[in-house]
């Protein structure tokens, strides 16, 4: 294989889209669902997520490539499995995308809550969401804006997180271990891994370089990887799992991992860092996800961004999450879990794999990654995406 011709700069900017785009609002949940299991089954989960989708990645890749640069998931659905294979995908897109947007809303309007005691939980999610849509509808160069000044609070208070958790942190809450409890983890660490669906167009902006590709996914998963152990060290370290204001609890009552350190620590650095990493991390998800669900809206229904097509696209994109969070409050982990057991199970994981399939099998496309000479890649992420599917059964829909 040729050695990739990019400058350096643009290939670190690959790797820097695929992280930007799995770290987020999920962070805020990962330490409470493996909290049961304990951080050295949560770590081996990680790690068996992260292979899983670097895989399903470099997947999605081959069959981009496949289908031709330009394309994206619905085009590559509808041209490996037809119409159906398109409306199917379709769906389980809007599916995904709503069912995050709610759990953002509801986290954010916890975040509301925290700020302003007295705002109620319905204000709270109308706050959060009348904030930033004007950014959302007003176009991509305004929520880029906002969206950069956010990432700079969200590394920022990120480290600081760290540097000020890491001398806090009990070993001896680090040493429970639970292998059967650990499973239940599964549906939110795989959507905290979820960047998939931007292959397509980090292709293209890598100008067609499959190598280089490759490595910003690996690169870019891997540094969300690091993020994610050293952000379960530090809470599963500083926050029991049992007990009152625990782990276990923020879990149960659809809290975040935020409001189990505030319960454990008294208002410092730490926990104004806490808070400030919150909103920077689930505002930075909202805006991800609606620029893709309006762009959706907009293409799907025909209307333009403007007059009257504008105000149908935000109503549209806007109101049913505003409305399921309001009659299904705490439902922040509970969205998540849907969200990663069905909507990425589905769509970034089995449909890929179909068309992979489908593509070697039926139209005689010849693999352009050696990992796909033979299928043990494949065989791999079906294992886990049965495994997946059968934590989500247990859980319950």
């Amino acid at each position: 294989m040729t050695r990739s011709c990019l400058p350096v700069g643009r290939r670190l900017g690959g790797a820097l889209i695929v992280s930007g785009t799995t770290i987020g609002a999920g962070m805020l949940a990962t330490p409470l669902v493996t909290a049961a299991g304990g951080f050295i089954p949560g770590t081996l989960l990680y790690l068996m997520c992260w292979v899983t989708m670097v895989g399903m990645g470099l997947i999605m890749l081959e069959v981009h490539l496949w289908v031709g640069r330009g394309t994206n998931l619905i085009s590559m659905s509808r041209s490996l499995l037809g119409p159906l294979g398109m409306w199917i995908t379709s769906l389980l897109y809007i599916f995904l995308f709503y069912s995050l947007c709610v759990a953002y809303v509801s986290a954010g309007a916890d975040i509301m809550a925290w700020l302003y005691p007295k705002v109620h939980q319905v204000l709270g999610a109308l706050i959060f969401t009348a904030v930033l849509s004007p950014f959302l509808l007003s176009g991509i160069a305004a929520s880029d804006r906002l969206n950069r000044i956010l990432m700079i609070l969200l590394v920022g208070s990120y480290g600081i997180l760290i540097a000020l958790g890491l001398p806090k942190v009990r070993f001896t809450l680090l040493e429970r271990t639970s292998w059967s409890a650990s499973i239940y983890a599964l549906p939110v660490l795989f959507t905290a891994f979820s960047f998939q669906g931007t292959v397509p167009s980090l292709c293209d902006y890598l100008g067609g370089d499959v190598r280089a590709t490759r490595q910003a996914i690996v690169w870019g998963t891997l540094l969300t990887l690091l993020v994610y152990v050293l952000w379960q060290l530090v809470v599963l370290g500083i926050v029991s799992a049992e007990g009152s204001g625990g782990l276990l609890e923020a879990l149960h009552s659809g809290k975040t991992a935020i409001w189990a350190l505030q319960h454990n620590l008294e208002r410092s650095a730490l926990t104004w860092a806490a808070e400030l990493f919150a909103f920077a991390a689930i505002t930075t998800s909202y805006i991800g996800v609606n620029i893709g669900l309006i762009d959706f809206v907009s293409d799907g229904l025909k209307l333009p961004k403007r007059g009257k097509g504008l105000v149908t696209i935000a109503g549209t994109v806007f109101i049913p999450p505003l409305i399921l969070t309001w009659i299904y409050p705490n439902i922040f982990i509970k969205a998540l879990n849907l969200a990663g057991g069905i909507g990425c199970l589905l769509l970034l994981g089995i449909l890929p794999l179909i068309m992979l399939v489908v593509g070697k099998r039926s139209k005689h496309f010849q693999p352009q990654g050696a990992l796909f000479k033979c299928p043990i890649l494949e065989i791999f992420v079906a294992i886990v995406l049965v495994f997946v599917a059968f934590s989500q059964i247990l859980i319950g829909f």
